[in-house]
């Protein structure tokens, strides 16, 4: 004869792993669209910058967004 208890103990247990599992996708989810949103921020505000200042800072127009994210 089955334990019930075990098993109700058993389905919160995989509740709960479902809803952290969840909770951890979500977070990433958020991270990544903050992330996105930042480095578009960076790439926005370097593009602003006229040619002399980028050489300073030792960029060229088309390495800002490799520089960015890090692929420079």
């Amino acid at each position: 004869m089955p334990n019930l208890q075990s098993q109700t103990w058993s389905k919160k247990d995989n509740m709960s792993t479902k809803w952290a599992t969840r909770k951890v996708a979500t977070v990433n989810i958020r991270d990544r669209i903050s992330r996105y949103f930042e480095n578009r921020r960076a790439i926005d505000e370097l593009n602003n910058l006229d040619d002399r200042t980028l050489r300073e800072l030792g960029l060229r127009r088309k390495e800002i967004r490799k520089a960015v994210l890090g692929q420079l």
